[in-house]
């Protein structure tokens, strides 16, 4: 679950004045102003494709102690040795680096400059009722079967 923006976050401890927080020194985040995101978003309605899944260009991700230490610059806040940072740690679920696309999937230039269209790989999808099936097997307790299934799944990702 994410708290929102570290940007806010980081705003928000300076301005109370308690010792920053970062999760990990080695973490990486794209990053974007909401005005950009918004504007790239409504452009994303103009597309005519049904169904697209679209990822915005933001260029690298970016380490959250370097987003932190601009935050702090622009807040006026000099980094000293007397600041405190405090390393949380990765909540469950979270990683170091944000992945927006799959190496398997593709990507398309759309008529915008900073949105490109995801095509995914049909080989690694997994139709609705093959998931309908597992579930289903499951329940049942069929664990022979759930298990050659699983394996089916396995096996069309390996070809």
């Amino acid at each position: 679950k994410s708290s929102g923006s570290v940007v806010e976050v980081f705003e928000q401890q300076i301005r109370d004045g308690i010792p920053l927080t970062i999760t990990n020194y080695n973490a990486k985040r794209f990053y974007i102003k909401l005005e950009k995101a918004c504007l790239l978003l409504l452009q994303t309605l103009t597309i005519d494709v049904k169904n697209g899944i679209f990822i915005f260009e933001m260029g690298e991700p970016r380490k959250t102690i370097d987003i932190l230490k601009e935050v702090a610059t622009n807040n006026k806040l000099r980094l000293t040795k007397g600041l405190v940072i405090n390393q949380v740690g990765l909540r469950e679920g979270e990683k170091l680096e944000e992945i927006l696309i799959n190496d398997y999937d593709a990507k398309k230039k759309t008529k915008f400059q900073n949105i490109l269209q995801v095509i995914e790989n049909p080989k690694f999808k997994i139709s609705l009722h093959k998931i309908n099936q597992l579930v289903n097997l499951a329940k049942q307790r069929k664990d022979v079967a759930l298990s050659k299934a699983i394996d089916e799944i396995i096996n069309t990702f390996k070809k």
